[in-house]
């Protein structure tokens, strides 16, 4: 019998986009089990809302994975539309309201213009902001707060949270040197592909970017910016 030829990436692939919708069904039972437990269940509700954070940054890598194969295969394509902020940020913040709520973690938005609008591909900005939101949602102590302004020509994205900061070598995570240093094992696959995304929005001669750094008041800040 002949072997079967296996496309090894479209196989681990369809691996991960199962593994993501069953992760969302996981998610989605452990908020009723969440939102049905009595006001005194202590550190059950604690750990059950710890454990749905994280059930969510799994997702989160998974829709990572999924976009560097399609990128390799040419296939993720930047669709920019017209996006009313508001409205953007609204979704975003709704998503991580709840989880925001039940950690005891103060959620703020500061949109410069209601009527603010800019030319984007909604769906890769969605879920970049939402990976770099869930990011912080871990790392913070009290409070995650997110400002969208309009400055020199380029829209940012800044979350600001209270956490202990981004480690040292984290603040060079998507420098060359460090892409080098995460084909060898580090860390920082959500980041890399987030920077990829923001890149790929290009208007004349600007392209997107993350910046990575520390606040001096204490705790980290991951600014997106799109032309």
């Amino acid at each position: 019998m002949k072997p079967i030829n296996f496309d090894k990436n479209m196989v681990l692939a369809s691996m991960a986009h199962d593994i993501k919708n069953s992760l969302a069904l996981i998610s989605a039972e452990l908020n009723t089990v969440i939102e049905s437990l009595p006001d005194n269940s202590g550190d059950t509700s604690k750990n059950l809302k710890r454990i749905q954070l994280e059930t969510n940054r799994i997702n989160s890598t998974l829709i990572n994975l999924l976009g560097i194969y399609k990128a390799s295969h040419e296939r993720l394509l930047v669709a920019p539309d017209e996006v009313l902020l508001i409205d953007f940020v609204d979704d975003i913040v709704n998503h991580f309201k709840t989880t925001a709520e039940n950690l005891g973690i103060q959620l703020s938005v500061d949109l410069q213009d209601p009527d603010l609008t800019w030319f984007f591909d909604p769906i890769l900005i969605e879920n970049l902001v939402k990976n770099l939101m869930s990011n912080a949602l871990r790392y913070t102590a009290s409070l995650l707060r997110i400002t969208v302004y309009v400055e020199d020509e380029l829209l940012y994205f800044k979350i600001l949270d209270d956490g202990h900061g981004f480690p040292e070598a984290m603040l060079n995570c998507l420098s060359e040197t460090y892409e080098t240093e995460f084909k060898n094992g580090s860390t920082g696959l959500g980041l890399l592909f987030a920077n990829q995304i923001a890149e790929m929005h290009k208007n004349k001669d600007k392209s997107g970017s993350i910046v990575l750094s520390n606040r001096v008041d204490g705790g980290a800040e991951i600014v997106l910016k799109l032309p």
